[in-house]
Protein backbone atom coordinates (compact mmCIF):
# COMPACT_ATOMS: atom_id res chain seq x y z
CA UNK A 1 0.00 0.00 0.00
CA UNK A 2 0.86 3.40 -0.58
CA UNK A 3 0.33 6.23 1.49
CA UNK A 4 0.66 9.91 1.55
CA UNK A 5 4.26 9.31 3.11
CA UNK A 6 4.94 6.17 3.22
CA UNK A 7 5.10 2.61 1.82
CA UNK A 8 3.66 -0.48 3.64
CA UNK A 9 4.11 -4.06 2.94
CA UNK A 10 1.61 -6.33 3.97
CA UNK A 11 2.31 -10.06 4.39
CA UNK A 12 -1.05 -12.67 5.81
CA UNK A 13 0.10 -14.28 8.90
CA UNK A 14 2.81 -13.79 11.46
CA UNK A 15 6.23 -13.77 12.84
CA UNK A 16 7.33 -17.19 13.76
CA UNK A 17 6.41 -18.92 17.19
CA UNK A 18 8.57 -17.20 20.40
CA UNK A 19 9.78 -14.27 17.37
CA UNK A 20 8.83 -10.44 18.48
CA UNK A 21 9.27 -7.36 16.27
CA UNK A 22 12.25 -6.14 18.87
CA UNK A 23 13.87 -9.61 17.28
CA UNK A 24 13.79 -8.65 14.00
CA UNK A 25 16.28 -4.75 14.88
CA UNK A 26 18.86 -6.96 16.02
CA UNK A 27 20.45 -10.10 14.48
CA UNK A 28 18.28 -13.28 14.12
CA UNK A 29 17.41 -16.85 12.97
CA UNK A 30 15.38 -16.70 9.74
CA UNK A 31 12.38 -19.21 9.40
CA UNK A 32 11.42 -18.84 5.99
CA UNK A 33 7.19 -20.16 5.42
CA UNK A 34 8.35 -21.32 2.08
CA UNK A 35 11.69 -23.00 1.71
CA UNK A 36 11.91 -23.89 -2.10
CA UNK A 37 11.10 -20.23 -3.00
CA UNK A 38 13.33 -18.97 -0.58
CA UNK A 39 16.13 -21.37 -1.88
CA UNK A 40 15.69 -20.11 -5.77
CA UNK A 41 15.84 -16.44 -4.10
CA UNK A 42 18.69 -17.59 -2.29
CA UNK A 43 20.60 -19.25 -5.08
CA UNK A 44 19.31 -16.32 -7.54
CA UNK A 45 21.31 -13.83 -5.27
CA UNK A 46 18.24 -12.22 -4.37
CA UNK A 47 19.28 -13.61 -0.93
CA UNK A 48 22.85 -13.02 0.75
CA UNK A 49 22.35 -14.98 4.08
CA UNK A 50 19.33 -15.48 6.25
CA UNK A 51 17.79 -13.39 8.97
CA UNK A 52 19.38 -9.55 7.73
CA UNK A 53 16.56 -8.60 5.66
CA UNK A 54 14.96 -6.55 8.38
CA UNK A 55 18.40 -5.36 9.85
CA UNK A 56 19.24 -4.50 5.43
CA UNK A 57 16.14 -2.60 5.59
CA UNK A 58 16.42 -0.95 8.84
CA UNK A 59 20.57 -0.04 7.85
CA UNK A 60 19.29 1.43 4.32
CA UNK A 61 16.93 3.59 5.54
CA UNK A 62 19.10 5.20 8.46
CA UNK A 63 21.61 5.94 5.61
CA UNK A 64 19.06 7.98 3.79
CA UNK A 65 18.05 9.84 6.75
CA UNK A 66 14.36 8.36 6.73
CA UNK A 67 12.33 7.74 9.54
CA UNK A 68 12.65 4.24 11.88
CA UNK A 69 11.37 0.91 10.02
CA UNK A 70 7.91 0.23 11.28
CA UNK A 71 7.34 -3.60 11.84
CA UNK A 72 3.60 -4.25 13.31
CA UNK A 73 1.62 -7.95 13.53
CA UNK A 74 -1.21 -8.29 14.30
CA UNK A 75 -3.87 -11.64 14.58
CA UNK A 76 -3.79 -11.97 11.00
CA UNK A 77 -0.73 -9.92 9.28
CA UNK A 78 2.77 -8.38 9.58
CA UNK A 79 3.64 -5.46 7.72
CA UNK A 80 6.57 -3.38 7.32
CA UNK A 81 6.70 0.26 6.85
CA UNK A 82 9.13 3.08 5.28
CA UNK A 83 8.10 6.34 5.82
CA UNK A 84 9.44 9.10 3.28
CA UNK A 85 11.82 12.09 4.34
CA UNK A 86 11.01 13.63 7.78
CA UNK A 87 8.80 16.63 6.85
CA UNK A 88 9.09 17.56 10.06
CA UNK A 89 11.37 21.07 10.97
CA UNK A 90 13.53 20.78 13.83
CA UNK A 91 11.87 23.22 16.17
CA UNK A 92 8.78 21.04 15.35
CA UNK A 93 10.72 17.83 16.09
CA UNK A 94 11.31 19.01 19.41
CA UNK A 95 7.53 19.80 20.34
CA UNK A 96 6.88 16.72 19.10
CA UNK A 97 9.20 15.10 21.38
CA UNK A 98 7.66 17.25 24.09
CA UNK A 99 4.53 15.88 23.29
CA UNK A 100 5.27 11.98 23.07
CA UNK A 101 7.18 12.12 26.11
CA UNK A 102 3.87 13.66 27.68
CA UNK A 103 2.01 11.25 26.47
CA UNK A 104 3.91 8.47 27.95
CA UNK A 105 3.46 10.42 31.06
CA UNK A 106 -0.25 10.40 30.73
CA UNK A 107 -1.88 8.46 28.18
CA UNK A 108 -5.27 9.80 29.05
CA UNK A 109 -3.74 13.21 29.00
CA UNK A 110 -6.09 15.71 27.06
CA UNK A 111 -5.39 17.98 24.00
CA UNK A 112 -6.10 21.21 26.46
CA UNK A 113 -3.49 20.06 29.14
CA UNK A 114 -1.25 19.49 26.37
CA UNK A 115 -1.17 22.93 25.17
CA UNK A 116 -0.94 24.41 28.59
CA UNK A 117 2.05 21.46 29.34
CA UNK A 118 4.05 23.05 25.90
CA UNK A 119 3.02 26.47 26.52
CA UNK A 120 1.36 26.34 23.10
CA UNK A 121 -2.67 26.72 21.84
CA UNK A 122 -4.77 24.04 21.06
CA UNK A 123 -4.83 23.93 17.31
CA UNK A 124 -0.83 23.40 17.47
CA UNK A 125 -1.33 20.28 19.51
CA UNK A 126 -3.99 19.47 16.68
CA UNK A 127 -2.04 19.84 14.09
CA UNK A 128 1.19 18.15 15.93
CA UNK A 129 -1.15 14.94 16.79
CA UNK A 130 -2.68 14.87 13.43
CA UNK A 131 0.89 14.30 11.96
CA UNK A 132 2.31 12.18 14.57
CA UNK A 133 -0.94 9.90 13.68
CA UNK A 134 -0.04 10.61 9.84
CA UNK A 135 3.49 9.43 10.11
CA UNK A 136 1.94 6.16 12.51
CA UNK A 137 3.64 7.18 15.71
CA UNK A 138 0.79 7.61 17.27
CA UNK A 139 -2.68 6.13 18.02
CA UNK A 140 -5.74 7.13 19.11
CA UNK A 141 -7.82 4.18 21.48
CA UNK A 142 -11.32 4.45 21.98
CA UNK A 143 -13.57 7.54 22.12
CA UNK A 144 -12.24 11.42 22.25
CA UNK A 145 -13.56 11.46 25.71
CA UNK A 146 -12.92 8.80 27.57
CA UNK A 147 -9.96 7.07 25.29
CA UNK A 148 -5.97 6.80 25.48
CA UNK A 149 -3.29 7.90 23.17
CA UNK A 150 -0.77 5.21 21.96
CA UNK A 151 2.86 5.68 21.23
CA UNK A 152 3.60 3.00 18.44
CA UNK A 153 7.55 2.93 18.43
CA UNK A 154 10.37 4.76 19.88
Amino acid sequence: MLGKNYIQIVNDGRLPEGMSISDLKKPHLSYPRHILLADVFYKAGFIESWGNGTLKISEICSKMGLPEVLFEQNEYQFSVTIFAKSFINEHENERLKSLILEIKKNKFISINQLAEKLGVNRSTVTRDLSKLKEIRQLNRKGSAKGGYWEVNHE
